[in-house]
């Protein structure tokens, strides 16, 4: 199995995840063949006759610049498993529950971008006081 994006070769299988659209719910995740790996990019089969682009250090769907395909729903984000895409949702989930949490006792205090453990250490001071508003 490999462990980054940079050790995929053509015909691995990645773990495609598509954005939702405005006007539909998105699709549902699945495993798709990567067609090619260049140096920066690389291509996962979307459709039968269409491979697209991404990043080989976020993962994240690569467009034309100045254009909002993503933020219209027809980006995408590759992960290496089905396990790795849960353990990402589970990591930002926690830590958009600690900035909501957050916010709503300090206000407009900005919180940078907080690892897993300390969000969790977080939630479990507010859980452990039962501090909620």
């Amino acid at each position: 199995m490999t462990k980054t994006f940079k050790d995929l070769k053509p015909g691995d299988e990645v773990y495609v995840v598509r954005q939702r659209s405005r006007w539909s719910s998105p699709p549902e995740p699945e495993y798709r063949p990567v067609t090619k790996i260049g140096r920066q990019y690389g291509y996962v089969q979307i459709s039968a006759y269409a491979s697209e682009k991404f990043c080989l250090v976020s993962g994240a769907s690569v467009h034309i610049p100045n254009h909002n395909q993503r933020t219209n729903g027809y980006g995408f984000d590759v992960f290496l498993s089905k396990e790795h895409y849960e353990e990402w949702k589970y990591a930002s989930d926690t830590v958009n529950k600690c900035r909501t949490r957050c916010y709503r006792f300090f206000g407009g205090l900005g919180t940078p971008d907080l690892p897993l453990a300390a969000a969790e250490e977080i939630l479990a001071i507010f859980d452990k006081y039962k501090l909620e508003r």
